[in-house]
Parts: structure tokens; sequence; C-alpha cells
């Protein structure tokens, strides 16, 4: 089987109408993010394609975990300039899935890839940070989520806070400025 193969196999998978197929292709991406090597660059807008729908599948969570999880496995593979240059719309339903999945506490694997992403890309985080800053601290605070997901979650603001803090910084101070003056 060659890469053209493999990669019309996994677009099939994330456009069947089985949640099993679609989940079976973004397991593949994530065990092996970078299964197209040299030749990614020309497989980029079918990646993305594949990756966007399925974060976005409006009937199937897991699919969309598995696709938190891929797309997180995919991005830290890449440089931040290009991740940012390319996959900024892909933040606002990544950050949605994670919210959705901590709700469900069912699947920590969501939230664990993003602490990964946010460890070795923090900065393709910025757009998204507020919205990630507030849910993160409404799930902390709130005493009905079991202590594991409300440590998991307090992880990924550590990950932040210490993979760039400057990022942080600018926010905190500028949020101080905005309530005090």
């Amino acid at each position: 089987m060659n890469w053209d193969e493999l990669l019309k196999f996994m677009f099939n998978c994330c456009n069947s109408g089985t949640a099993q197929h679609k989940e079976s292709a973004l397991s593949i991406l994530n065990s092996v993010p970078d299964i197209f090597g040299s030749a990614q660059q020309n497989y980029m807008g079918l990646i993305k394609e594949m990756l966007f729908a399925s974060l976005n599948d409006p009937d199937n969570p897991n699919v969309r975990f598995a696709a938190i999880r891929a797309t997180c496995a995919f991005l830290t593979g890449l440089e931040e300039d290009e991740a940012k240059r390319n996959f900024t719309d892909f933040l606002k339903p990544m950050v949605k899935g994670v919210e959705d999945c901590v709700v469900a506490e069912d699947d920590d694997g969501p939230l664990k890839s993003f602490v990964e992403l946010a460890e070795k890309l923090p900065k393709f985080l910025r757009p998204g940070l507020d919205q990630l800053m507030e849910f993160a601290l409404r799930v902390i605070a709130n005493t009905n989520f079991a202590d594991n997901w409300r440590q998991l979650v307090l992880e990924l603001v550590i990950t932040i806070c210490e993979a760039a803090p400057a990022m942080i910084r600018k926010k905190v101070c500028w949020e101080f400025k905005v309530l005090f003056f």
C-alpha cells in the first residue's frame, strides 16, 4: 500500500457514516502523526479537511474526542508558526471538544493530548486563551467535578503558564487593569 492509498482509506473512513470507521482513521493518525513523512505537504489539504470535519462531527462525541487526540498529535509535529498559520480555525472546536470531554468525565485522553499541545505549542493556543482559561477556572472551582479532572485541568493551566509565561502575564495584567482601572 502506498501513501496515496492509505490517505484515501483514512479519508474514506472519516467520511463514512460509521463512527467506528472515523475513530479508526483518527487512531492511525494519532498513533503515527508523521505517517506521510516528506510527502505530508502534498496531502495537507486532505488532512486538514479530514481533521476539521471530525472535530465538528455533530453526532458522535467519541469521534470528536478521537479527532482532538489526532489533531494534537499531528500539530505537535509541526513548527509553531506553521500550526498557527494553517490550523488556527481548529482551535475553537478543539477547546469545545475538550470542554465536552471534561463535562462528560468519560475519556481524559483528549485533555491529556491538549496538555501536551500546550507544552509544545503554547502560542498556538493564544487565540483561544480567554475561552480556555475561563473554562479551566470554572472546572477547577467546581467541587462537583472529580478531583482527578480538576487536577488535570489545573495541569493544563500550569503547563500554559510554564510554557508561555509572557502570554499569561499579558492576559492577567490586562484583566487586572480592566477590573481595577
